[in-house]
């Protein structure tokens, strides 16, 4: 289909979306599924495709390469949740420390506990014969950059996990809109207009995806249904943005990103209650599973990717790996994630 044709469909699509529009509570059931789904295909991602010469099957190699967008699913998630929650809590720039505080109490210990885990395995895989040719033990200083979410700020200092770059975009997030929405919250056009141009202006800037502004319209897209769900906006003002927001992704990150933009605001404005136990489990772990995936399963599976090799035993590998990684992630979830989350929520009442 044409590019024109597409926005064509796209336009007419919305316009039948926002004339039946609804609201409901704050909780939306169906966000936990996704962001369960979301994880799950980042996972296999990694498992499937980035274990260098073991899947070479390139049909299966290139569908299981879209998982690498449960990222991008992840930030249209946090572009409705942290908005709504903020908005739900009457948020003033005066509580910005208590917002602040709330949120490293909720996503600092599971990271720290990862931060750990990863400097554990870089050091006992360098002492495996043959497995690495330079020691990746990182210095004081890079496991000190990764308190703050530092990383990307310094040149010639890594991650000690890979996956660990997104959580410094979501941090980024969380103080940009926490400094920027009180604009959207009064009631005057205008202020809203200019969150609006400095959330989608700052995805054209020259600046590499270790940033937020790169991903700014992803955010967007999820801010816009959040404030339409709250009724701080109306149907009009929504279709408008939203509209806007899905023509800046596709000039900014491409026709993939604005078909999952509406696939997720579709299912979560249609089916906001859908759940199953399986995709709510993995939703609940899935902030850990993102987080060790890479020094767990994946770290089985590279070992045994050098004996097993049949295809059938590829896919039990694959499988061992994944059953590995929800198992430590659901332990990571129930003895730290959980505890500090309910904390984080006692503070906010």
């Amino acid at each position: 289909m044409k590019v024109g044709g597409f926005f064509y469909v796209l336009i007419l699509y919305i316009i039948s979306f926002t004339t039946s529009l609804k609201t409901s509570s704050s909780h939306i059931p169906i966000i936990t599924s996704l962001r369960g789904i979301a994880a799950l295909s980042v996972v296999l991602y990694h498992f499937v495709c980035k274990t260098i010469g073991y899947i070479q099957n390139e049909t299966v190699l290139d569908i299981f390469e879209y998982g690498r967008k449960g990222v991008n699913l992840f930030f249209i998630i946090s572009g409705i949740v942290i908005p709504l929650s903020m908005i739900g809590n009457n948020y003033q720039l005066k509580k910005f420390g208590n917002f602040m505080l709330r949120r490293i109490i909720r996503i600092e210990p599971p990271y720290l506990v990862a931060v750990v885990m990863g400097i554990v395995y870089l050091y006992v895989r360098n002492l495996i014969p043959g497995t690495v040719s330079v020691d990746m033990t990182p210095s004081a200083i890079e496991i000190f950059l990764h308190v703050g979410y530092l990383i990307p700020f310094f040149e010639d200092f890594n991650w000690i996990n890979p996956v660990f770059w997104t959580l410094s975009i979501e941090f980024q997030y969380y103080l940009l809109l926490s400094l920027l929405i009180p604009l959207v919250m009064q009631e005057k056009a205008l202020s809203r207009i200019l969150f609006y141009l400095i959330f989608l202006s700052m995805s054209y800037l020259p600046i590499s995806n270790d940033f937020l502004p790169a991903w700014g319209s992803l955010f967007m897209a999820g801010i816009v249904y959040a404030l339409f769900h709250s009724k701080t906006i109306d149907a009009k003002e929504f279709l408008a943005m939203f509209s806007i927001t899905l023509i800046s992704i596709y000039f900014t990150l491409g026709l993939v990103d604005v078909i999952l933009s509406i696939l997720a605001i579709t299912f979560i404005y249609f089916l906001p209650k859908i759940k199953s136990r399986l995709t709510v489990f993995l939703g609940n772990i899935s902030y850990s599973l993102y987080l060790i995936h890479s020094i767990t399963g994946a770290a089985v599976i590279n070992y045994l990717s050098h004996k097993y090799i049949l295809m059938y035993q590829k896919f039990i590998v694959i499988g061992l790996g994944l059953a590995i990684s929800i198992l430590i992630s659901y332990l990571l979830y129930k003895f730290v994630e959980k505890p500090t989350h309910e904390y984080a929520k006692r503070m906010k009442k």
